[in-house]
């Protein structure tokens, strides 16, 4: 930030076109309920709110988060901390507002270090624009670095005109023509590779300790990968094979429309599966099927997620082609 931003000033962030900023948009085929052991399918994003509506949405911390906001109860008892500094002493009145300018200090410290950050920038969006508004009593300063995340989607296809694959930020004043105080426009973006669509994650076995599982996975790709491509899968890593399974048969197979001779790589719980003359194509149903042991407990949702990529060396270096860094894996009972 180069200029201080006051009380009721704001960032406003325009992205690039179908951008979305905002919770995970739930539809009735893609709720995740936690009594269902089977995943819903994943990876089509195509939900969007109303063009237009206003989106409520949350500030949240980046990894090492340090504050850096500033309020002014804490510029309050810095003035009364540097009055005491020079031998000069309290009135009575001085004295109290010290010590409420103090307490208020603290316990907004407290919030922005470990609380709730909505009761101090209000986040809210409209289609591809992010506005971030600093409530009463906090000041953005000048001069500090301000990294923070915002849950939300990408864009649901690869923006091929780079001059619309741009970024925008301001700061603005609290007044009501809302004016600009700094602003940072044609930000290059990032590009984007197509999304993985995870049909299905289906296991064999839905109970704890089962030793012996297997699971079969069903993913569809938007972009086809020529040969040499390469299907990279994670998994849990709670579900990895244990050394007591004794399983008939192969530990992967494939099968649907994924090419006959794959070469296939398995490493505690990452699966590489390389074919090295067919490309594996888009829009039909991929099937793999994994050798699994379930564990005692059924992981956290938090750690319970799948990831799915595929890449491609067609060009002479590795290309990642689409991905899915983050699909609900199945549950376990008792």
């Amino acid at each position: 930030v180069v200029s201080q931003v006051p009380e009721r000033g704001s960032v406003r962030v325009v992205a690039p076109p179908d951008t979305y900023f905002g919770p995970v948009i739930e539809t009735p085929e893609s709720r995740y309920d936690p009594l269902e052991p089977l995943p819903p399918p994943q990876g089509l994003l195509d939900a969007r709110p109303a063009l237009g509506k206003v989106i409520i949405c949350h500030v949240l911390r980046v990894p090492n988060w340090l504050c850096p906001l500033e309020f002014s109860p804490c510029l309050k008892m810095y003035y009364y901390e540097e009055l005491k500094s020079i031998g000069l002493v309290l009135t009575t009145d001085q004295a109290l507002l010290y010590d409420t300018s103090r307490a208020n200090c603290l316990s907004m410290r407290k919030t922005c270090e470990s609380g709730a950050l909505s009761d101090l920038v209000k986040c809210q969006s409209t289609d591809n624009e992010l506005v971030l508004e600093l409530q009463p009593r906090v000041v953005m300063p000048a001069g500090r670095t301000f990294q923070f995340l915002v849950q939300g989607y990408n864009a649901r296809k690869p923006i091929a005109a780079a001059a619309l694959n741009r970024w925008h930020f301001m700061t603005r004043k609290a007044d009501s023509e809302r004016t600009t105080l700094d602003e940072k426009a044609s930000i290059p973006g990032i590009n984007l590779i197509d999304p993985i669509l995870v049909k299905s994650i289906v296991p064999q076995g839905t109970k704890v300790m089962t030793i012996e599982n297997y699971v079969t996975i069903t993913l569809v790709l938007a972009a086809p990968v020529d040969p040499r491509a390469t299907l990279r899968i994670s998994h849990p890593m709670v579900f990895r094979r244990t050394a007591s399974a004794a399983f008939q048969g192969a530990l992967v197979t494939t099968g649907g429309s994924f090419p006959r001779q794959v070469n296939k790589t398995i490493s505690l719980n990452l699966i590489e599966l390389v074919a090295i003359e067919e490309t594996i194509p888009a829009n039909e149903d991929l099937q793999i099927t994994l050798a699994m042991s379930n564990p005692e407990l059924s992981p956290s949702r938090a750690e319970n997620y799948w990831s799915f990529q595929t890449s491609s060396t067609a060009s002479g270096q590795k290309q990642i082609l689409s991905a899915h860094y983050n699909a609900s894996g199945f549950k376990i009972f008792g």
